[in-house]
């Protein structure tokens, strides 16, 4: 099984760089946040296109500031199990936007052993 972990910026339009990631890249499956942006764009072009996935929220009412690091911690603990399980390596699609700390967040620290494909 081929994963594909998305993360990206929240206060940017990036239309149509999900779904030509998916048609280069192929993956089976994807994990996305629920964040306006890329998150958002990666959920409707999952459906409109078939793929198959998963949205990972931030708690926000939960956790507070810490939400998005802790969403960033499950994605990365989602993907091992999956890379352990598979015996593949995941994708970080990452799409970052002007300011995107938290995207950088997700794709450098959480995810180092993985392949990265900025997009």
């Amino acid at each position: 099984m081929k994963l594909a972990v998305v993360t990206g910026t929240r206060t940017e339009e990036r239309r149509g760089v999900i779904s030509e990631a998916l048609r280069q890249h192929g993956p089976d499956f994807l994990l996305v946040g629920e964040a306006r942006g890329v998150d958002t764009e990666a959920a409707l072009t999952c459906q409109a296109e078939g793929y198959d996935h998963a949205i990972v929220p931030a708690l926000w009412n939960k956790y507070d500031r810490a939400a998005g690091p802790r969403r960033n911690d499950l994605l990365e603990f989602l993907a091992a199990a999956v890379a352990a399980y598979t015996a593949s390596q995941p994708l970080v699609f990452a799409v970052p936007g002007t300011n995107s700390r938290g995207t950088y967040d997700c794709a450098d620290r959480a995810f180092k052993a993985y392949e990265k494909v900025w997009l």
